[in-house]
């Protein structure tokens, strides 16, 4: 196994953040039973305070294995069971299709597999009840696919999630959190509350060279995206789910993923990406200008957590295709586009798609496939619009060009019939 170099990696991750125009970025790796920590950048481009390996980062959705994690130690404790429905612990969760949440159980929230229309960001306020009150809220929501019968990508459930942690500890879940697995776990510079990562040298997100305007996401949303800490104490997290046996479970793929050009299933708050026919786990985190990356390669006891103040998706590919082959021989696949595409009528797939927070429109144009979307949520300072034209794959599978990390545009059927776009990791059916 390859030592670990630290001036070699903290140039590397300098040259590479001044290549994407990051502001600011902290690596950490698990290599030979070691945790190594580098930074580069700033964590403010307005105060110009350096990063270093002890910055604060918001890690957004990674913070869904923490949930899990909490679940875990529960079901240890025999309070429920995956196969528990949700009703049964919160019993006024409800959704806008009559009978719908009777079906939910904890397994599908926590595989994304439930149908819920889940990106619903909800500021229910500051107070311990906050989460309590967006569940309540959840009742506006609809289902995007019959559930069980799909997989779209749903911060709401996992909000659910950690209600079902307060309900189970009489605690809130930050609190819960904490006890069940922050503090067994001894990282001191991980919390879920922005007032308590001011006490340490806490990264602001950019966009497009700028600062944000928002902190961060609301309280109610904490269970699903809310956790901040440095990028050594990420490796902390995962490090137990390499060693821990009664943990092993929820690495185990339950649930297939419309085909992204890439293998990657759904385990129980994890995703198996299956890289070269190895098990590789982790998770990705987005959240108002912070961008975080975890993977961990089991056969090689190797992990490694990037996070960042700025957009930088093509760094981390370029940044984790070097590391996992050096210290874990593992090829990071790539979805490329062909250079040389086929000829496909995307007619059969022509039509209006959305969900609560996108509406795409697909078209033929001179026999050119063609998407016309808008994005929008309720943490958004104003919708995002874009048109692009895509690329075709596959009779089922096109890729954009919006920049150097391409997505994945995935039709498919639904059991009844309905067509739909798989984009992000979200269901957006067929509507007109």
């Amino acid at each position: 196994m390859a030592d670990w170099d630290a001036v070699r990696w903290r140039d590397t991750l300098d040259r590479l953040s001044r290549k994407y125009s990051v502001p600011g970025a902290s690596l950490a790796v698990l290599t030979g039973g070691t945790v190594h920590a580098v930074a580069s950048g700033v964590i403010n481009i307005a105060t110009g305070v350096a990063t270093t390996p002890d910055s604060v980062f918001h890690v957004g959705s990674i913070s869904k294995p923490y949930t899990t994690t909490a679940l875990a130690r529960l079901m240890q404790r025999g309070r429920l069971a995956l196969d528990t429905p949700v009703r049964e612990i919160v019993p006024e969760f409800r959704l806008a299709v009559p009978g719908a949440a009777d079906q939910i159980t904890v397994r599908h929230l926590l595989t994304h597999s439930s149908g819920v229309d889940g990106d619903f960001f909800r500021d229910t306020g500051r107070g311990d009840d906050c989460v309590a009150r967006y569940v309540e809220q959840c009742a506006e929501l609809d289902l995007v696919h019959p559930v069980g019968q799909g997989m779209s990508y749903c911060n709401a459930g996992f909000v659910v999630a950690g209600r079902i942690i307060e309900r189970i500890t009489g605690t809130v879940w930050d609190t819960a959190l904490r006890e069940l697995v922050l503090d067994p776990l001894g990282v001191a510079q991980t919390g879920t509350l922005p007032e308590e990562m001011l006490r340490y040298r806490a990264a602001i997100g950019h966009d497009e060279g700028a600062q944000v305007t928002r902190l961060g996401l609301p309280r109610s949303i904490g269970p699903a995206g809310n956790v901040w800490a440095t990028a050594a104490d990420v490796i902390e997290f995962a490090r137990p789910h390499l060693t821990d046996p009664t943990l092993a479970y929820l690495r185990e793929p339950q649930v297939d993923v419309p085909d992204e050009g890439r293998p990657i299933r759904r385990a129980l708050g994890w995703i198996q990406y299956g890289w070269d026919g190895r098990e590789v786990f982790g998770h990705d985190g987005e959240t108002t200008g912070q961008f975080a990356y975890l993977r961990v390669v089991p056969d090689r006891q190797v992990a490694v957590a990037l996070l960042t103040n700025g957009y930088s998706n093509p760094l981390y590919l370029e940044l984790f295709t070097e590391l996992l082959a050096e210290f874990a021989d593992l090829a990071v696949p790539r979805f490329v586009p062909p250079a040389d595409p086929p000829r496909i009528d995307i007619t059969p797939w022509a039509g209006t798609y959305r969900n609560l927070t996108r509406e795409a429109v697909i078209s033929s144009r001179a026999g050119e496939p063609w998407v016309d979307i808008r994005f929008d949520n309720e943490i958004l300072d104003a919708p995002v619009v874009q048109q692009t034209r895509l690329t075709p794959v596959t009779p089922t599978l096109y890729a954009d060009r919006l920049d150097d990390y391409p997505r994945a545009w995935t039709f498919g059927t639904l059991p009844d019939g309905t067509p739909y776009l798989h984009l992000g990791g979200r269901l957006l059916p067929r509507v007109g």
